[in-house]
């Protein structure tokens, strides 16, 4: 009897390493038929999204805005000529002017460049230190700025509109408006 179980063992294990091999033959062959029918899967999708053409209008989209077109270039710098005149002005009323436009510029731009929101508060409080540099003081001093031009007794300070401009002014050249 336990010759019967010492053979019946031995050919149970030669069984046993014999389905092992062909099990990991077979998983092998798998593998690879998987990741060759990936990669034609992979091709064909990369084949059609080139054939429909599904980013044109996002990519020219992007460099246009990226580039800044030249006519909006030059319209731009045109404005932000202006807007530094006011500033020259040194009255208050042109420095809230001033203010104002280098304002519905910036948020020109900001709607151009994809930013949602209803407003240019809502813009920049979506806006990351990762998108648009010095964001946290653009809105701090934003803020300060706006306050002592809604309230009546408060004037503008020259100082602190050409700190604002100046960060305006760096949202707008690195979003290639103006040079």
């Amino acid at each position: 009897m336990s010759a019967i179980s010492f053979r019946w063992g031995i050919i149970t294990k030669q069984y046993y390493v014999h389905n092992m091999r062909t099990i990991g033959e077979s998983l092998f062959w798998l593998k690879m038929a998987s990741a060759f029918i990936s990669l034609i899967l992979l091709v064909a999708v990369i084949r059609l999204i080139i054939l429909i053409d599904y980013f044109s209008d996002k990519r020219d989209y992007g460099w246009r805005i990226a580039r800044g077109a030249s006519a909006e270039k030059k319209r731009s710098s045109k404005q932000w000529k202006g807007i530094l005149e006011l500033v020259k002005k040194h009255t208050p009323l042109a420095w809230k002017e001033a203010v104002q436009k280098a304002d519905a510029m910036v948020d020109e731009v900001l709607k151009a460049g994809g930013y949602a929101g209803n407003s240019i508060d809502e813009r920049l409080m979506k806006i990351d230190a990762s998108q648009i540099a010095h964001i946290d003081e653009i809105r701090r001093v934003r803020k300060e700025v706006f306050l002592k031009m809604e309230d009546e007794q408060g004037m503008l300070d020259l100082s602190e509109t050409k700190k604002l401009l100046r960060l305006y002014r760096d949202v707008l050249r690195q979003f290639g408006m103006i040079e």
